[in-house]
């Protein structure tokens, strides 16, 4: 009689082993079987004109890159400022946002060349790097910049052939650059004049990216 429950037993352990491996088994093959879930990168580089290079191939910059889950390297490079290397881990089923800061190297360069996305990332990179000099006078220009619209709109009219304009432009659809002015003139020479008084208030016109009516 022990025997018998002792056989049944043995059995009944073997078959719910044996259950159990075949439902391992098939939780593996459908794991297997289902496509994976995308990886990516989404690589932003100040400024938007640099090149990015993602394990030695040449990729867009701000957009999403499908990679393969793993180590990755990206260089960004522009002419006119310094480079830079990094390597960064992409998790599987993952975007990995990627941001890089490229300071110029030329004390000529204008801050109106920059977009709002620049920056941001300049922004960005003041708070982890508190002691950069170049960050900082970089940030500085950007709120000097800012302050020519506590002295606008400016309009000058010495008679009706002879008048300027100059307002602050925000809109997205006419403004690429962060900092926009809209200069209206009777002529050319009146537009320079109105260029000659955003140097009289103590701003550089370069900063700015200007949009010049002439006529209007």
């Amino acid at each position: 009689m022990s025997t018998t429950k002792n056989t049944k037993t043995i059995i009944i352990a073997i078959a719910l082993i044996g259950s159990f491996i075949i439902v391992v088994l098939i939780a593996m093959i459908v794991s297997l079987s289902k496509p994976s879930s995308p990886t990516t990168l989404y690589i932003s580089a100040a400024p938007k004109t640099a090149k990015i290079y993602l394990d030695d191939n040449p990729v867009e910059n701000r957009t999403e890159v499908k990679v393969a889950p793993g180590e990755h390297t990206i260089e960004a490079q522009n002419e006119g400022f310094t480079e830079e290397t990094l390597t960064v881990s992409s998790k599987a089923g993952v975007t990995t946002p990627v941001e890089i800061l490229l300071l110029s190297t030329n004390d000529d360069y204008t801050i109106f060349e920059n977009s709002s996305d620049d920056l941001y990332l300049l922004y960005k990179y003041s708070s982890t790097h508190p002691d950069n000099e170049t960050i900082k006078q970089f940030l500085e220009k950007y709120e000097q910049a800012a302050k020519i619209q506590d002295i606008l709109p400016i309009s000058v009219r010495n008679s009706p052939s002879d008048f300027y304009y100059i307002l602050y432009e925000d809109s997205p659809t006419i403004c690429e650059r962060i900092y926009c002015l809209k200069v209206g003139a009777s002529s050319q020479d009146a537009a320079n004049r109105a260029l000659s008084e955003i140097r009289n208030h103590g701003f550089n016109p370069k900063d700015y990216q200007i949009i010049t009516s002439i006529g209007l």
